[in-house]
């Protein structure tokens, strides 16, 4: 009995490719900031601080921008955090509201800026739904890209006030 013929193809004179290796990418870190900042976790920001009625009632309103890893920290006398909305804003931004136990208390995200001829009294007002001492003003996106979490720990470093109390090992103004 024969062998059951099989077929071979004859050889090509095309070669095959080779893959290269796909190099891995690398990842660049965010600058460290300079000046008074604050810690989220293990997302630390460039803080601009808003601790008088002036500088909280304009906040980052008529702005075009917020720098990456940048927020606005509003410090309040009373600790406890006011209610917020988006006026004269130009784009939106993520509130991390944060307690008197200098921990994440709520959030919330992406919101929105609003049309710049709306009547002041038809604008969105923001708060906390649990009690806050401190509001952090952020782009919009940020929480989710940094994994920002009720219940992260917050810690300031190099913020002269008397009311900001989460200061990194007990010391708020760089001294």
């Amino acid at each position: 009995m024969m062998p059951a013929a099989t077929y071979t193809p004859a050889p090509t004179a095309t070669s095959t490719p080779i893959p290269t290796p796909t190099p891995e990418p690398t990842v660049t870190p965010h600058p460290t900031p300079t000046g008074p900042y604050l810690t989220i976790g293990d997302a630390r920001f460039s803080v601009l601080i808003a601790d008088t009625p002036t500088l909280r009632s304009k906040g980052l309103g008529e702005r075009d921008s917020l720098a990456e890893q940048t927020g606005m920290l509003f410090i309040f006398e009373t600790g406890h955090a006011s209610s917020f909305w988006m006026k004269g804003m130009r784009f939106p931004l993520d509130f991390v509201w944060i307690g008197e136990d200098c921990t994440v208390v709520d959030i919330t995200e992406n919101v929105q800026h609003a049309p710049p001829d709306i009547p002041s009294s038809q604008l969105e007002i923001y708060q906390s739904a649990v009690p806050a001492a401190y509001t952090f003003e952020i782009n919009a996106g940020g929480v989710g890209d940094l994994d920002i979490e009720i219940g992260d720990d917050v810690r300031f470093g190099e913020i002269k006030s008397e009311f900001a109390l989460c200061c990194e090992d007990g010391v708020c103004d760089g001294n």
